[in-house]
This record gives structure tokens, sequence and C-alpha cells, in this order.
């Protein structure tokens, strides 16, 4: 049984409901915990439910979490982006996000930290939610950042990104010669007019291992609590300027 709740927390639990009414012997639950006044008992209702339950891509960071889960680090997603930048020789970097959702957080502590250690500069950053995205508002900040000096930018996520390049065409500046490019996400990122080198979430693998994970559970209900971490890799396009792994299409 497959249901969408559209970040609903009522039609979650509605559809939860549901699912156990109907017998399932187990779940696979991708949770809305942002903003959410309390996503600790979120966590807890779910890790107490009748059947075995695997929470996807969601979890409590420094919090007493006993829920099964499967995640990507997205933290090391964010970190992997800025040394790969470094290696190339940038060293002051932009950060443009999309805010209000459960990735961004972690892609933002990632890239500060890999700042912070590899001692790079890094221009104020800038984050709005995805209806606030536009040509304008990325034309706008590669005006911005490029004018302090960046020479490169960590972009979440791909559509973000694919604004990003086409206003730095709008403003005359090649990608990757004068601002170098690494989109988060890769799941339209080489269909961009530059095709982006991108943070690749495993998330063909993650979701195998969080199924057999809660059937694993199931035959085994004394297992004790798994929380997985699955780190992503880089895709290397056209976008940042390094030598390519794969051809674009």
């Amino acid at each position: 049984m497959l249901a969408c709740a559209h970040y609903n927390p009522a039609e979650e639990e509605a559809a939860l409901q549901r699912m156990l009414g109907s017998g399932v012997h187990g779940l696979l639950v991708v949770p809305t915990l942002i903003g959410s006044p309390d996503p600790a008992a979120v966590v807890r209702h779910l890790a107490g439910l009748p059947v075995p339950t695997v929470l996807i891509e969601r979890g409590l960071d420094g919090h007493d979490d006993h829920a099964d889960h499967v995640r990507t680090d997205h933290r090391a997603g964010g970190y992997s982006a800025v040394r790969h930048l470094a290696a190339l020789g940038h060293n002051r970097l932009a950060l443009l996000t999309r805010s209000e959702n459960p990735t961004c957080e972690p892609v933002s502590r990632g890239f500060q930290a890999a700042v912070s250690d590899l001692d790079l500069t890094v221009v104020p950053p800038f984050s709005a939610p995805m209806r606030a995205w536009s040509p304008q508002v990325a034309e706008d900040n590669v005006r911005r950042i490029t004018g302090e000096g960046a020479t490169a930018a960590v972009c979440f996520g791909d559509k973000e990104a694919a604004f990003v390049v086409s206003a730095a065409r709008r403003l005359g500046l090649a990608v990757p010669g004068d601002l170098a490019i690494v989109a988060y996400d890769d799941e339209i990122a080489e269909m961009a007019e530059i095709p982006l080198t991108a943070v690749s979430p495993p998330k063909r693998t993650l979701g195998r291992r969080a199924a057999e994970l809660v059937l694993q559970r199931m035959r085994e209900p004394d297992l004790p609590v798994h929380q997985i971490r699955l780190r992503p890799e880089i895709v290397v396009r056209r976008s940042c300027g390094a030598a390519q792994r794969e051809t674009p299409s």
C-alpha cells in the first residue's frame, strides 16, 4: 500500500491508521518533522506503532531516538561539496539553498564545517522557500555573490542550481569559468543547460536498505535498533570545472 500525505501531519496519521486497519505487517514512513511543535513526540509515536516501522530520511539529531531509520548523511554531503570545490582551487564560496525542508539544515552545517576546517572564506549565504525562488532571485544572488568575490557556489537543490546557471548566463558570466557550481540532490541536475556536478544521495540504495530492515525487523522483533547513515557521492559533470567521470547525454 502507498500513500502520500503532502507533508500534512493529519493526512499522515489518517494514512497510517488506514494501513494499520488493513492489516499491514510493516511500515516505511517519511514523516513530517519540520514545523512540528514536538518532533520527538512524532518519532516516539511512530516507534511505538504495533508493527515494525522504519523511517526513511528522517530522525532526531541529539535526541533520545529509539526509532529504526535509514538516512542520507546530508551533513557529509555538504562537506564533500566544499572539499571538492576547494580541491579545484576555489577559496571564496557561496551557499544558496531552498529552505523549509529537512535537508537544508544538515547540508548547511556540513558546508560551514568544511569552510572552517579548510580555512576558506564564505560570502553571506542565501536561503528561501521553493515558492520564493525565481529567475530574478537567482540573478540578484549571482550578481551579489560574484560582486563579493565568490568564484564557486553550492546550491541546494537542482532546480535552484539551474536557476543560478541561467542567471549567470544572462549576466554574461561563464559556468564554470567565472562561477563554478555544485548542485545538491541530483534528481534533474544532468538536464540543466550546463549539466550540473551534483552531490547525489544514494536514493535507490536507501530505499532498498529500509525495505530490508523492515523485513528483518518482522523476522526478528528483538533486533537492536538500527540507525543507518549512507554517504552521498559527487557526480562530476560540466558545471564545476573538474575532469568528467562520465559523459552527459
